[in-house]
């Protein structure tokens, strides 16, 4: 295999499918970067079995070939590249040569027909969104994804098409986030799948300023393709949880108060709240006042927030970063708080008026003295 790429062009491709390197690959194959010719074009390609990314870039090919080399060094060495013209690149079976003028690199290289196939066969469910309501979406939601083995499902998001609408929700035990935005030119009228978050933030990543993208789901995989990248994400298998029976919830108290506001309260109080590590505020909400107070060994603050109110008092707990998360993705000047019937219940974070987003949150239960 004979190349010559722009150093630009070689950074930017091999950049885009690092992040599917697995550097701590038992099988030693994982760690490379696959470079190929096809035509006109040179073809990098990498996966970690969870997902695969290949990207093709025009460049003037020699030789036709194809080789796997080491990954992480070749990504370190091809972003200090991006100055450089015209990069040669050969291999002959046992190293990779990358040549520029007076700069000269190698590189051990591994058997290319070791390297995972994967079946480009696109068929499938499918829907086609604009990648600003991807972002938002993804955004909205994958903080409340779990980060722990426990409930495997739970580290991702359930993607749920219904005729031309797209829900998205996540969960963690402790809180979840509900966002929902239109898509078009859907299949068999709907379908769901569990994506995890880690794919969602590389897939977001590899779209860039696209205007829109089609997602695809074909088995157990979910695939996407720009106009030079292809991206594929295993899919977590398993029963995602009923979203819509825990958001149906009754509530008995409602409250309108200013987003900005609320989260600039409860910014100052965590200087207090994350002492012990806990994250507990209280929060007191009658006559039209809401009165949030943190307490540690160091101290106390307390902040008091006129609200609009005309229910029962409401005295709970609850984790401020649970809420900080939820105002950091909601861009209304008002939202609603709806409260359960006790201390125990869970509560939510609704739309003023109309909006895309419902957010559940669990209070802490406190010992009581």
């Amino acid at each position: 295999m004979k190349i010559r790429i722009y150093g630009y062009d070689l950074a930017e491709a091999v950049g885009k499918v690092a992040k599917a390197v697995d550097t701590k690959a038992v099988n030693p194959i994982l760690e490379g970067i696959r470079i190929a010719t096809d035509g006109d074009y040179a073809v990098f390609t990498a996966t970690d079995m969870d997902i695969w990314v290949e990207t093709r870039v025009k460049c003037e090919v020699v030789e036709q070939g194809a080789t796997v080399v080491v990954g992480k060094a070749f990504i370190e060495y091809a972003s200090k590249l991006t100055a450089l013209d015209y990069v040669e690149i050969t291999e002959d079976g046992k190293q990779l040569k990358a040549v520029c003028g007076k700069i000269k690199f190698a590189l051990a290289t591994m058997d290319e027909k070791q390297f995972p196939k994967i079946s480009k066969d696109f068929e499938g469910n499918s829907f086609t969104i604009a990648v600003a309501d991807l972002k938002k979406a993804v955004g909205a939601t994958a903080f409340c994804c779990a980060t722990d083995e426990a409930r495997p499902i739970l580290k991702g998001c359930l993607f749920e098409i219904v005729g031309d609408t797209l829900n998205v929700c996540a969960l963690d035990g402790f809180r979840l986030a509900l966002h929902s935005c239109g898509v078009c030119d859907t299949t068999n009228g709907g379908f769901k799948v569990v994506i995890p978050a880690r794919s969602l933030t590389e897939l977001l990543r590899l779209v860039g300023d696209e205007e829109k993208v089609e997602l695809v789901v074909q088995g157990g995989t979910l695939a996407i393709k720009t106009d030079n990248t292809i991206f594929t994400a295993r899919l977590l298998n398993g029963d995602f949880v009923n979203y819509n029976a825990l958001l149906g919830q009754p509530t008995t108290t409602e409250v309108c108060v200013g987003a900005d506001e609320l989260a600039t309260a409860l910014d100052r109080l965590s200087v207090l709240a994350k002492v012990d590590k806990n994250n507990v505020v209280r929060c007191v909400v009658e006559k039209g006042v809401m009165q949030l107070t943190a307490q540690s060994d160091l101290g106390n603050g307390e902040e008091t927030i006129e609200v609009d109110y005309a229910d029962k008092k409401v005295d709970l707990h609850f984790n401020f970063r649970y809420i900080c998360d939820c105002l950091k993705a909601i861009d209304d000047e008002k939202i609603r708080l709806c409260f359960g019937k006790d201390e125990r219940s869970p509560f939510f974070i609704f739309p003023h008026q109309n909006g895309d987003y419902k957010y559940l949150i669990l209070p802490i239960r406190m010992n009581k003295t």
